[in-house]
């Protein structure tokens, strides 16, 4: 009896396999293992399939075993199935319908055993062992590929190919000026990039063109404006409109390679267009936790299991696989490093110059920092953080402190006005962990650039609130903790200087773009350095401008709520009254006197303004007719929502 409980059970089992494997193709993404979604779904199926096995085996204990075998792939399948009929769905209940009555059929009609022992049991084994690879292998990366064959430069370039620059754009995600050491910070979070700034040139006064990620990252590929380039949200993505820096450079013979840790600018959402390589492997859907998000909310079978209950519990099975696969991990500074090196290694042997876009994610929330550094500054009694906890757990304590800061309700002294003291704490803990890694960057350029040029210029997107203008988090406004970032930049042909006047991160491509030879812009963007590798005057640089929209808008080229437009130290807020085209001024600030927009001056600028209001009034116009909606899958909505972006309607 027990041999044909086995039996039974190994049928269920193939059968089940058989469903599981073709869900896995219909449900995976290109950057996603099927061995994972295979052991997601056999999961969900095996309970019920042993209890069927066991059930037929007691029924069919006398019953020829190939057969029994053979016939109970059918409601293994079934299983596998069952969910999707559960959601109505016409053509799998009359496949089942055909299944079952195929699976009669042979079990009175047949004579001879139906499968082979040898063929059961090689099947059973291939079964178990696609489930044990997809857990024993939960978070390998996809394959990125390699970097092409050199190609042939533009021959409108005005340089030499030996005398054209590597050059590596590094984006440390979510970091303010202000917390940086070259930048007054006294706490020494930063003492590699102290170091840079001492070595190299650094622009003190440097403006994110955006309060979140996406909007900033698309300025410096494009250099254009978020109301240009019409990403102003963060699940949009880059529209296939503007020209990148990646484009410009493959196609006059750079190598272009990137290597991202930031979800929101993930390839597929269009931020790898143009770059040869670009490798988004360590946040792309390729680990059997993301993989398992994507079963859990957007196959059929998911979200039946998500509806059943486990006897005297409330759990339901979907909780309890998503606890297995949820990660308490974050992508390290370490793991990008990695990455680069190995991609800096492949073009450095080759005859051509590189282009290499950095993106790290260390300093953004959840500021959970691996040791020594997690509690390295920390003075303030962190409560609620004091262990380190779940992306989503922490997203949503973080959103709970960032309502009652909004509201005003958090009292100094209290033990909210504690919290939020000690996320600064962690967060320079991630700082300093960050810096401790940056340098394995300018080692690896050194060494693959020999006598080539190189050039590394250091930056943010933004920068982040902790209680300041009662604000935790970015992507809210356009106050200097989100807009003020670093710019640095070392290289092989600069000598040490600072640059005082006003600049913007929107010139980055122009720079890049200038030294590299080129003779043609990328859209407003304009040169930081000259031909001879010296900064540019403050007064070719007059206006620097940065916008504001709802970051949680499904739509591209989407309404702004804001925009701060600076004449060097001046800084004006202005809101949009769409309707009459017209800015009004919300508060008018001098940096140079007061750097904290702590007392508005009351001074009215719209007059000095006038022309560029009216031209921007234009451009705005005009990008709002290419306006489109965005849809987001459920798993998608997970992933922005550990990130702390909720989307508009989830």
């Amino acid at each position: 009896m027990l041999r044909s409980i086995l039996f039974a059970i190994c049928g269920n089992l193939l059968g089940a396999t058989v469903v599981t494997i073709l869900i896995a193709f219909q449900t995976t993404s290109a950057h996603a293992g099927w061995f994972a979604v295979h052991a997601v779904l056999a999961f969900f199926t095996l309970p019920l399939v042993l209890v069927v096995g066991v059930v037929a085996g007691l029924a069919g204990k006398s019953a020829n075993r190939n057969r029994l075998t053979a016939v109970c792939l059918i409601p293994g399948m079934a299983i596998a199935l069952a969910p999707m009929v559960v959601q109505g769905g016409v053509l799998v209940v009359v496949l089942l319908a055909l299944g079952f009555a195929a699976g009669i059929f042979a079990s009175v009609w047949s004579k001879g055993p139906l499968l082979p022992t040898k063929i059961i049991t090689a099947a059973t084994v291939v079964a178990v062992l696609l489930a044990a690879i997809g857990w024993l292998l939960p978070e390998a990366p996809h394959d990125v590929g390699a970097l092409p064959q050199s190609s042939q430069a533009n021959a409108g370039n005005q340089l030499d190919s030996k005398q054209r620059p590597n050059i590596a754009v590094i984006v440390l995600d979510t970091v303010r000026a202000s917390n940086l050491g070259c930048y007054g910070y006294e706490r020494g979070t930063t003492p590699y990039l102290d170091e840079v700034a001492a070595r190299g040139i650094q622009w003190r006064n440097a403006k994110a063109t955006g309060s979140h990620t996406p909007p900033s990252h698309a300025s410096i590929f494009t250099g254009l404006l978020p109301s240009e380039h019409g990403t102003m949200a963060t699940p949009t993505g880059l529209s296939k409109r503007p020209i990148t820096l990646a484009e410009r450079l493959s196609d006059d013979g750079y190598a272009t390679m990137g290597v991202v840790a930031n979800y929101v600018i993930r390839g597929s959402t269009g931020f790898g267009r143009g770059f040869q390589v670009y490798d988004d492997s360590l946040v792309a859907e390729s680990g059997l936790r993301a993989v398992g998000d994507k079963v859990f909310l957007e196959t059929a079978i998911g979200k039946a299991y998500a509806r059943m209950r486990l006897p005297m519990t409330r759990w339901s099975p979907l909780k309890v696989l998503s606890s297995f696969t949820r990660s308490y991990s974050t992508t390290r500074a370490s793991q990008v490093n990695e990455l680069a090196e190995g991609w800096m290694a492949q073009a450095g042997a080759a005859e051509q110059p590189f282009f290499l876009f950095l993106n790290y994610m260390d300093a953004h929330s959840p500021y959970q920092a691996p040791e020594p550094w997690l509690d390295r500054f920390l003075e303030h009694d962190p409560g609620r953080f004091r262990k380190p906890l779940e992306k989503t757990a922490f997203t949503n304590i973080h959103d709970q402190l960032m309502d009652q800061t909004l509201a005003g309700e958090i009292e100094p002294g209290s033990k909210e006005a504690e919290e939020v003291a000690a996320l600064l704490d962690r967060y320079d803990g991630e700082l300093a962990y960050l810096d401790s890694e940056l340098a394995r960057i300018e080692n690896k350029m050194v060494e693959v650039s020999g006598d080539r040029p190189w050039l590394i210029l250091f930056t943010s997107d933004h920068g982040e609130h902790f209680g300041e203008h009662q604000m935790l988090k970015h992507g809210n406004d356009l106050w200097e903790e989100t807009q003020h970032v670093p710019l640095l930049a070392i290289g092989s042909k600069l000598a040490p200087q600072v640059v005082e006047g006003t600049v913007s991160i929107l010139d980055i491509p122009g720079t890049v773009l200038h030294l590299s030879g080129a003779e043609e812009p990328l859209g407003h963007s304009r040169t930081l350095l000259n031909g001879k590798w010296q900064p540019r005057p403050a007064s070719a640089h007059p206006l620097v401008v940065a916008e504001h929209g709802d970051p949680h808008q499904l739509s591209s080229f989407a309404e702004l709520r804001k925009v701060a437009v600076y004449q060097q130290m001046l800084k004006t807020h202005l809101r949009l009254a769409e309707q009459g085209q017209q800015f009004q001024i919300a508060s008018v600030f001098d940096l140079g006197q007061d750097p904290a927009e702590s007392a508005a001056t009351g001074a009215n600028t719209l007059e000095s303004l006038a022309a560029w209001a009216a031209q921007w009034w234009e451009t705005y116009e005009a990008g709002r007719k290419f306006g489109t909606d965005v849809e987001l899958s459920e798993s998608e909505r997970v992933r922005l929502a550990e990130l702390g972006y909720a989307t508009d309607d989830g």
